[in-house]
C-alpha cells in the first residue's frame, strides 16, 4: 500500500533540531523526506515522543553514541516528532499509539520497521541494522528467528509490532495471545505495556485482559491512562455501523457500549473522551452542523469549556473555538472562551491562541484588545519563523460570523 500520496497532507510541519555533534542527525524539511529518501536511496526514521516521558528522554540520550549516529545517518534520514502537537497526525496516520517509538518507512511511505518503547544502545543499533535492508530481507529474518524460538519473548514482541505495521493483524493476533500466555518469562512491567498497546482492539486477548485486571492496571497507571483506551475500543466495536448513523444515534450507542463496562453515562472520563472524539475531526470547522447534531456537539463543547478545556491539545481547543463562534455565540460563551484561551496561551504561548483570542475578543465588541492580540500574534509568529501569517478575523469578518 503506497501511503506516499496522502501522507502530506495529514501533517503539521514545524522545524526541529537536535544539539548534540555526535549521534542522529534529525532533519528538519519533513515535506521532502521521501523525495530525498529515493534519491539518496535511504530510509526515513520518523521518531515520535512525548513530553514529561521518561522513556523518550532515556533514549534520546541513547541517540547521541557516535557509533549509533554514524550508522542512522548513512542509512536514514531522521525526523523527530511530539506525537502530541506537530506529530499527532502523522502517529495516528501510522497507527502510532505508544511512545516512544522508531518507525522506519521506505521512500514510497510504506513502513517497514518499528521500535516500540525505550531500547538499549545495542538494541538501537541491531535494530537498524535490519531495518536498512530491503523489504523482503527483514521479512524473511523477523520469520526466521520466531521459528526457530517461538518462546523468545523479546523477538516475539518485536514480531508481533512488525507483523501490525506489515498489516497482517491476524497474525499478530494470533501470537499476541501466545505473548501475554508466557506472562511468568517478562518483566512485570513490559507485560502490562504490551497489554494496553493492543487493548484497543475489542476483539484482542490483551483487551480481555485488560477488563479482567482493570483495577490493576488503574494502581499501576491510573484511570487517565487506561479509560481513553477501553473508550477507543468502543469505538473501534462499533465503527462499521457509524457510517449508517447520525451523531446522536452514535452517542447512545457509544454511552451503552460504556455502561455495559461498568461506566456511568454522566462520568467525567466519558464525556471529555467523547468530547475530544467529537472534535478530533478536522472537516468539523467547514461542514454545516443543523438539528439534534448540532446540539449534540454544542452540549459537548460547552461540556469541556465549562471543565476549562483541561487535556485538550491546541488543535483541537481552536476547532472547538471557531465551531462555538458559527453556532454558539453567545456572550456569557465567548467570555469563557476568551479566558480559556488566554490561560491556554499563558501555559504553551503561541500564535494561533493569539489569533484565535482576537476573533473572540471582535464578537465581544472589544476591538481594541482584539487588535492588541492580533499584534502579538503577529510578533509570535514573526519570531517563530512563520512569514505567512494572516489574522484569522478577516476571514471571519467575510464570512459574516463576526461583524
Amino acid at each position: 500500500m503506497n501511503r506516499l500520496i496522502t501522507i502530506s497532507a495529514f501533517l503539521f510541519f514545524v522545524s526541529i533540531s537536535l544539539d548534540a555533534q555526535t549521534g542522529i542527525k534529525f532533519n528538519t524539511d519533513f515535506k521532502n523526506a521521501f523525495v530525498n529518501a529515493k534519491k539518496e536511496n535511504k530510509k526515513v526514521l520518523i521518531y515520535f515522543y512525548t513530553k514529561n516521558c521518561p522513556g523518550c528522554d532515556y533514549l534520546e540520550e541513547e541517540f547521541s553514541n557516535k557509533s549509533i549516529g554514524d550508522l542512522y545517518n548513512k542509512s536514514f534520514l531522521s525526523y523527530k516528532f511530539d506525537a502530541n502537537t506537530n506529530g499527532k497526525n502523522a502517529a495516528e496516520y501510522y497507527n502510532v499509539y505508544s511512545f516512544p517509538t522508531m518507525l522506519f518507512v521506505a521512500s514510497d511511505g510504506d513502513p517497514v520497521y518499528s521500535m516500540r518503547g525505550y531500547k538499549e544502545g545495542q538494541e538501537i543499533f541491531d535494530g537498524g541494522k535490519i531495518a536498512r535492508r530491503n523489504g523482503r530481507d527483514i521479512k524473511k529474518l523477523m520469520d526466521k528467528k520466531y521459528k526457530d524460538n517461538p518462546k523468545d519473548t523479546d523477538h516475539l514482541n518485536n514480531y508481533i509490532e512488525y507483523l501490525m505495521i506489515r498489516e497482517n493483524f491476524g497474525k499478530a493476533k494470533k501470537l499476541s495471545k501466545e505473548y501475554l500466555n508466557l506472562r511468568n518469562n517478562i518483566e512485570e512491567a513490559e507485560w502490562m505495556n504490551f497489554v494496553l498497546d493492543y487493548a484497543s482492539d475489542p476483539e484482542s486477548y490483551a483487551h480481555k485482559v485488560l477488563l479482567e485486571e482493570r483495577q490493576k492496571f488503574y494502581e499501576q497507571y491510573g484511570k487517565e491512562i487506561v479509560d481513553p483506551i477501553i473508550f477507543g475500543s468502543i469505538i473501534y466495536e462499533n465503527a462499521e455501523k457509524q457510517f449508517t448513523r447520525n451523531a446522536t444515534e452514535q452517542e447512545r450507542a457509544f454511552l451503552k457500549s460504556a455502561a455495559s463496562k461498568g461506566y456511568k453515562p454522566d462520568d467525567e472520563q466519558v464525556s471529555m473522551f467523547y468530547y475530544n472524539y467529537l472534535f478530533s475531526n478536522a472537516g468539523l470547522t467547514v461542514t454545516r452542523i443543523s438539528g439534534r447534531d448540532k446540539d449534540l456537539h454544542t452540549k459537548y463543547a460547552l461540556f469541556a469549556l465549562e471543565n476549562e478545556m483541561k487535556g485538550v491539545d491546541m488543535e483541537t481547543l481552536i476547532r472547538t473555538s471557531v465551531y462555538l463562534l458559527k453556532y454558539h455565540q453567545r456572550q456569557s460563551t465567548m467570555s469563557n472562551l476568551n479566558d480559556v484561551l488566554d490561560n491556554k496561551h499563558k501555559q504553551s504561548p503561541h500564535y494561533g491562541l493569539l489569533d484565535m483570542q482576537s476573533v473572540v475578543l471582535y464578537s465581544l465588541g472589544q476591538e481594541d484588545l482584539a487588535v492588541e492580540k492580533i499584534q502579538q500574534a503577529r510578533e509570535l509568529a514573526v519570531r517563530s519563523k512563520i512569514r505567512d501569517y494572516r489574522p484569522s478575523v478577516t476571514t471571519f469578518k467575510k464570512e459574516g460570523i463576526i461583524k
